[in-house]
């Protein structure tokens, strides 16, 4: 995580990893606290015995969430599919 004011959570994108954003956090970091993670199967992370269903990630994201403690409001951005797992 990049610390900043304003908490930015960004759900990738199908087959997205958060090495491609790089340079985008690079650029807004001073401004957010930017998370991002690899959902299961994607990166290093482990798999889910969930199917890959909209309301699945979104509930995984959830609990990402309370595991972080981001308690406050905060920014989410969706990345492509996961556009409409953030809605």
């Amino acid at each position: 995580m990049e610390k900043g004011e304003t908490t930015l959570v960004i759900e990738l994108g199908i087959g997205g990893s958060f090495y491609n954003w790089h340079t985008f956090v690079q650029q807004i970091k001073k401004d957010f606290t930017v998370v991002m993670y690899h959902r299961f199967g994607y990166g290093k992370s482990g798999f889910s015995d969930n199917p890959r269903t909209v309301e699945h990630i979104a509930k995984e994201l959830d609990g990402l969430i309370e595991k972080l403690h981001i308690n406050d409001k905060f920014v989410l951005i969706g990345h492509s599919f996961c556009g409409l797992c953030a809605q």
